[in-house]
């Protein structure tokens, strides 16, 4: 702003150019000090999801005479879209729900608990289980953006007659392992949860015997691998599960969990759930 031509020699200019880089290293660090605080305070946020949904997962089922229920998820993430849940019944009968959101970490964790919300709530008005996951689906479809979607078993599980009815909402097969070893696939009834009405969802029904019992999971198992060749895939679950099944139900969880965890050489591409009831 001098008002002399050619105020300014080299010295001036070196010394200006000395308080800038000056200047740029206290702004670059008050940049990088505002970025890291915005980190923290996301990181913040995500442990304290991480806490919520770890506090909507049941801890253990409930305790029921003639069967054993252990269920348990990894997440790849600080927290995940795999859910489990153990629903309580009077005379003798529990709920078994798995589900497995769209995506990972928080968006598919946030999906994962508005449908455990919902199943609660429909659940409660004791509909039938396939106008439970129709009005399930309609409410995710009209609230969700298109692609978005959960796939989901329930099940409900009569202890002392052995029986179950179930609907399979686009979700992995379960698993029917008998006492004796063979171990057959449970049949999906409709598709998943958040799609449009391709064909109305339908109940299904299975038996068990002493010593038989229930193998749910979810794609995070089946695909645990470093490859497609090498994934863990239904069949291995299946072998696994036969192995193991000599064992009781924590015994099958964790013998799954640990193989999944082997395979990915000890990093989960994706979150991986296992749920077990087997009767004694």
């Amino acid at each position: 702003e001098s008002d002399r031509v050619s105020a300014f020699d080299d010295q001036d200019l070196s010394l200006v150019t000395l308080f800038a880089q000056q200047a740029t290293v206290v702004i670059e660090r008050a940049v990088l000090y505002e970025q890291l605080t915005q980190q923290s305070r996301l990181r913040r946020d995500i442990e304290i999801a991480g806490e919520i949904l770890r506090g909507l997962t049941p801890a253990t089922a409930p305790a029921l005479l003639g069967v054993q229920i252990v269920g348990r998820s990894l997440t790849a993430e600080s927290v995940g879209g795999d859910a489990y849940d153990f629903i309580p019944y009077p005379e003798h009968q529990v709920g078994l729900s798995i589900a497995d959101a769209k995506g990972k970490g928080l968006p598919a964790a946030l999906l994962a608990v508005a449908h455990r919300a919902m199943l609660h709530a429909l659940v409660s008005m004791e509909l039938r289980l396939r106008a439970t996951f129709g009005r399930m689906s309609d409410m995710l479809a009209r609230s969700l953006p298109a692609g978005n979607f959960v796939t989901a078993f329930y099940g409900i599980v009569d202890i002392t007659e052995r029986r179950m009815v179930y609907a399979n909402a686009g979700h992995l097969p379960p698993l029917v392992v008998r006492k004796n070893g063979t171990v057959e696939l449970l049949e999906v009834t409709g598709a998943a949860l958040g799609f449009p009405h391709v064909a109305p969802m339908r109940e299904a029904y299975a038996v068990f015997g002493p010593g038989d019992g229930l193998v749910l999971f979810t794609d995070g198992v089946t695909e645990a691998g470093p490859s497609p060749e090498e994934f863990f895939d239904v069949s291995g679950v299946e072998a696994t599960a036969r192995t193991l099944w000599t064992g009781d139900a924590e015994a099958v969880v964790t013998g799954l969990l640990d193989e999944v965890v082997r395979r990915g050489g000890g990093v989960l591409s994706d979150d991986a759930t296992v749920v077990v009831m087997k009767f004694d």
